[in-house]
């Protein structure tokens, strides 16, 4: 009896060592797999991360980094008041401000800028200033620069279109040419100053110092 009950005994150790060595290899399985779907939550929660920090920074860097260009329009020097002073020195020069120092030019001197003595040459800026209505009726930069290398009859036609601030700078740019001796057409000159009432062909150029 007593090796009988040894043997059984030794049975159930080893039926119990089994059940526990099967429940600990259920055990690691379930720890391994909790473990792999962590990490493919956690990867997709790093990817889900990136993806709305990269959509954030490419939705503020557009307004972070636009920068909007002030262009002078009169034939002489021009001084923008922002934050500071900024001077540009001759017709069509020009220079990039920020957002926010653009605003500030604006509201400092919105005369200069409505009447297109100070040029804005960003159109949705013009838009959320309100200016559009205005900026329809300016002559751009672009305008200005080749405007004389038309005919006669169309440079007349667009001064007639201009506003009071603009037939003035088309008029000192008229001058200008006659002064420094550059080629303007005689026609130009002729039906431009009947309808400005300015003689150009009396205007003599300046002597060049030797």
């Amino acid at each position: 009896m007593a090796t009988t009950k040894t043997k059984t005994t030794k049975t159930t150790t080893e039926v119990k060592s089994e059940v526990i060595d099967k429940e600990k290899e259920e055990l690691k399985k379930k720890v391994a797999a909790q473990d792999k779907e962590l990490k493919a939550l956690q990867e997709k929660m790093d990817m889900l991360l990136n993806a709305l920090s990269t959509k954030n920074d490419a939705a503020e860097k557009p307004k972070n980094k636009k920068t909007i260009k002030f262009i002078n329009m009169t034939t002489g020097g021009f001084t923008i008041r922002g934050t500071r002073f900024y001077h540009l020195d001759k017709q069509f020069d020009f220079q990039m401000f920020s957002e926010n120092e653009a605003r500030v030019i604006v509201n400092n001197m919105p005369n200069a800028v409505a009447n297109g003595e100070l040029y804005i040459a960003d159109h949705d800026f013009v838009e959320e200033c309100e200016l559009d209505y205005i900026y329809n009726n300016l002559l751009s930069d672009a305008q200005m620069k080749s405007l004389l290398t038309q005919n006669a009859e169309d440079i007349c036609e667009i001064y007639k279109n201009a506003n009071e601030y603009q037939k003035k700078i088309i008029i000192e740019m008229v001058e200008e040419k006659q002064l420094n001796n550059q080629r303007i057409d005689a026609n130009v000159l002729v039906e431009l100053g009947r309808l400005c009432g300015v003689d150009f062909m009396q205007i003599e150029p300046l002597e060049k110092e030797e």
